[in-house]
């Protein structure tokens, strides 16, 4: 049985839930927890459809030079199956970091970009690949994309001579297919073969071209040329060229 006092605060309290000024604690808002991941590009390959194969590279990436600090992103990489390839944190709780300079393999230009996320193929064939980004409440988005990796290079060719005084310019075209040329090995017939510096070449057919100068005695030459990449040793291409007496 309440005594004077509870029933006059019995009576208050009636009076302020009358008026809306007390809310019940059963009916008391609560928050709605964050389910949104972070809306940041994910896909390597968005001019390819999905469920297409797509690149023809030894390194995939994605990269964005704006990122809203609002959309949360606190880790983004890359993994194959359960393996993470390639992961990297940019908000840790204290605020979002960003990326900085980057360049996209095999090309000098580096430019300033809130989010990167690359990997490297450790060879050919076809590789599944999800790249994904959290937030700090644990939310990922994702993209799972098959990617064929690069191949050997291809023959060298359109090769080209000029005879200057002393010695002979040999030049010719090459491609990576998808991986940088580390080296050229060239084999004269009835010589060692010796290796040039690739230059990294990994262009467009056309643009890759590659030669050397060397002082060949007169003569008939048959000249054979590889191309190696990461993946391997490429097929010769074969250049017949005869050297005038001078």
């Amino acid at each position: 049985m309440l005594g004077p006092l509870g029933t006059a605060l019995t009576a208050v309290a009636a009076s302020l839930l009358g008026a809306g000024l007390l809310v019940p604690a059963a009916a008391a808002t609560t928050e709605e927890p964050d389910t949104t991941p972070p809306q940041v590009r994910l896909d390597p390959c968005p001019e390819v459809p999905l469920g297409e194969a797509c690149s023809r590279r030894d390194a995939v990436w994605v990269a964005e030079s704006r990122v809203d600090p609002a959309e949360g992103l606190a880790v983004a990489g890359v993994r194959s199956g359960d393996v993470v390839l390639s992961e990297r944190v940019y908000d840790d709780g204290t605020g979002f970091s960003p990326y900085g300079l980057w360049g996209q393999p095999y090309n000098d230009v580096v430019s300033d970009y809130d989010y990167v996320t690359e990997t490297w193929l450790d060879g050919p064939g076809l590789h599944e690949l999800t790249f994904y980004a959290r937030d700090l409440a644990g939310n990922e988005a994702s993209v799972t994309r098959t990617v064929i990796g690069p191949e050997v290079p291809r023959r060298p060719w359109r090769f080209s001579v000029e005879h200057r005084r002393g010695a002979t310019a040999i030049g010719w075209y090459a491609h990576g297919r998808g991986s940088g040329i580390t080296d050229f090995v060239l084999r004269f017939k009835g010589e060692k073969p010796f290796r040039l510096d690739g230059g990294g070449i990994v262009a467009n057919p056309g643009l890759g071209y590659r030669g050397v100068t060397l002082p060949l005695a007169p003569g008939r030459h048959v000249l054979r040329v590889h191309a190696v990449n990461l993946v391997g040793e490429g097929a010769p291409g074969r250049f017949v060229f005869r050297v005038p007496r001078r």
